[in-house]
């Protein structure tokens, strides 16, 4: 068994999506579609290493959704997330 010896605090970015609830920060299931996951793969929020990565995506979904006509009202936007993992 493998244990996590540092804990560790990354700043990352996120994907908020507007609608005419509250906005929600969206999940790698949106994104698995496309990729596909791996067995046993957690539940997680969809993540990017740098903010050009999170409004590259954010660009393209929205883009996509503009173009299929399905609803202007649902929109993404780029958001500032943390991500810490510790040993409990």
């Amino acid at each position: 068994m493998t244990r996590i010896r540092q804990p560790w605090d990354r700043l990352l970015w996120g994907v908020l999506l507007h609608s005419q609830a509250e906005p929600l920060l969206l999940g790698a299931v949106w994104h698995e579609a496309e990729f596909g996951g791996y067995a046993g793969e957690p539940s997680r929020a969809l993540l990017f290493c740098t903010r050009r990565q999170a409004r590259e995506w954010c660009a393209t979904w929205n883009a996509k959704e503009t173009a299929s006509g399905t609803s202007v009202r649902w929109r993404v936007s780029p958001v500032r997330v943390r991500e810490t993992v510790r040993q409990v």
